[in-house]
């Protein structure tokens, strides 16, 4: 192999490697981005409320279903608060469980449209009342876990209640059949609220 054969090798070899790790690295990123970062091209029509859900009487909306996991000594369901700014909102509920409660002790929301329906945003109010021990709350878009929101006092385990409501706004931009809201590790010293939610689409 003659010098300006060997100095033509070596550069294809440099590029090679360069291809390679630029392709490893996109992987690893597609890997560990959210599915739901990438928006979904829809038709241009006007969107609209598809769930208001203010909790401001006993009866949920038809596409809302609640299911819980363990006993309680407060049930999950609507109930009279005012820290939203109103009478009502929807409460997780206090469990039996005073420490280590986990996956035993949950209680879910959640929301069936019945079929992919486009949703282009949803938005509620959150807040975590009576202490902060336990209870810990994340989404889930059809089985996804979607990493930006978590719901629950901060710093976890703290003991001390929110004095104000956190307000979630998520743009979303995609066909969704099942939003669910799940509540995990629910102890009897404190409790996760929401309100006015809302879900907009098409």
């Amino acid at each position: 192999m003659n010098l300006s054969t060997f100095s033509n090798f070596i550069c294809q070899s440099k590029i090679s490697v360069v291809f390679l790790s630029l392709c490893i690295l996109l992987s690893c990123s597609r890997e560990w981005s959210n599915p739901l970062d990438d928006e979904s091209s829809e038709p241009d029509q006007i969107s609209g409320n598809l769930l208001n859900e203010d909790f401001e009487d006993t009866e949920l909306d038809i596409h809302i279903e609640i299911s819980k996991k363990g006993s309680f000594s407060d049930e999950p369901g609507v109930k009279q608060i005012q820290e939203f700014g109103s009478s009502l909102a929807f409460g997780f509920g206090r469990s039996t469980c005073n420490a280590n409660c986990f996956d035993n002790y949950q209680a879910s929301l959640k929301i069936e449209f019945g079929k992919e329906t486009y949703i282009s945003e949803l938005s509620f109010k959150e807040m975590e009342l009576y202490g902060n021990w336990g209870s810990q709350g994340n989404l889930y878009f059809d089985g996804l876990l979607y990493v930006p929101v978590e719901l629950g006092g901060s710093p976890v385990n703290s003991g001390i209640p929110d004095t104000t409501f956190q307000m979630h706004e998520i743009q979303l931009n995609r066909r969704i059949s099942v939003i669910e809201v799940v509540v995990t590790d629910i102890t009897g010293s404190s409790e996760i609220f929401i309100d006015d939610l809302l879900i907009s689409g098409l």
